[in-house]
């Protein structure tokens, strides 16, 4: 039984070889560890950190769940390590030669020229806080058009409505695992993968 296969009948309440495993790991503290990198880089450093730390949490863990932690914001980028004290990391731009300060605490990563300036409220980027439900489906549509409401379950003649199948790659079925990266398909082909919009809803949050 693969991973895939087994947390699908875990969620369809079919018999299992082995209970599946499917901790949620977050924070970027947890990466740097398993990877072996700088926090700063896992957060803020160039390629794909998101999916190396996917990796590690693998090889160590063997989860049978890939769930995303989160990817780097690339801001480092042509920008070369100068020195770090014990609360700060500081880089210089290859191009400007401006000076940029990694908050090891805060995890943020600035310009030297910005830091004690304000740069968002609670509010969520100043946006006016939704009232209702409408407003906040309306919030998530404008701010994340990407994020497409999943399809009902088909039944077997292809009316909504009905349970998914047995099967992990019948249509209905897919709609229980979100759309999630084709580079994670193909890297963990086994995998029940997990599409997460956690800083989706985190924005929404502070924003109400």
């Amino acid at each position: 039984m693969t991973s895939r296969e087994r947390i699908y009948a875990a969620l369809e309440g079919r018999e299992v070889d082995t209970i599946p495993v499917a901790p949620l790991f977050w924070g970027a503290e947890y990466g740097w560890k398993l990877t072996g990198l700088p926090l700063w880089e896992v957060l803020h450093g160039p390629g794909d950190m998101g999916m190396k730390v996917l990796e590690a949490i693998e090889d160590r863990h063997h989860p049978d769940w890939v769930i995303p932690t989160h990817g780097s914001s690339h801001r480092l980028e042509g920008k070369t390590y100068s020195h770090e004290d014990q609360a700060h990391v500081y880089f210089i731009d290859n191009s400007s030669g401006e000076e940029w300060v990694f908050h090891k605490e805060g995890h943020w990563l600035l310009p030297k020229s910005q830091i004690g300036k304000a740069r968002m409220d609670h509010q969520g980027a100043n946006i006016d806080p939704p009232r209702n439900k409408a407003e906040a489906d309306e919030w998530l549509k404008r701010t994340h058009p990407h994020l497409d409401p999943p399809s009902p379950p088909l039944t077997e003649e292809g009316n909504e409505g009905a349970m998914p199948q047995d099967e992990p790659n019948s249509s209905a079925s897919q709609t229980c695992e979100q759309e999630a990266s084709r580079v994670w398909r193909k890297r963990f082909p086994d995998k029940f993968l997990v599409g997460s919009v956690h800083p989706v809803f985190a924005g929404l949050a502070y924003s109400m």
